[in-house]
């Protein structure tokens, strides 16, 4: 996903035109199925959160005037970082339908185990 390393007003539009391409295919189809729009916000994007949030806004709204209830998943910047989730703006008229990913991965014990 090019707009990770380079969150310029083109591969914003990419990633908006593939979303929309997507829900447009799956329609109003089973509400089972959820679109998740960024795994892990990363690269460039971690430090352009104006931009994620643009994009993120944009995309949902783009999803919603196709599919109203679709659930989206969202993640803050630094591959879903917990501490950043307050840092995410979400259009209002969404708020039903946007969920927050976050996590924490265990890299293992932090000594070696004899």
């Amino acid at each position: 996903m090019r707009i990770k390393t380079d969150p310029s007003a083109s591969h914003e539009k990419e990633l908006i035109n593939w979303w929309s391409v997507v829900a447009r295919y799956f329609g109003q189809t089973s509400p089972l199925l959820g679109f998740d729009l960024i795994y892990e916000p990363a690269d460039k994007l971690n430090h352009n959160m104006a931009s994620l949030n643009r994009v993120y806004d944009k995309t949902i709204r783009l999803i919603h005037a196709i599919d109203p209830q679709r659930m989206i998943f969202v993640a803050p910047r630094m591959r879903a970082a917990p501490e950043d989730l307050s840092a995410l703006k979400l259009p209002a008229q969404s708020q039903n339908y946007v969920l927050a990913e976050w996590h924490i991965f265990p890299w293992g014990p932090p000594e070696k185990r004899r």
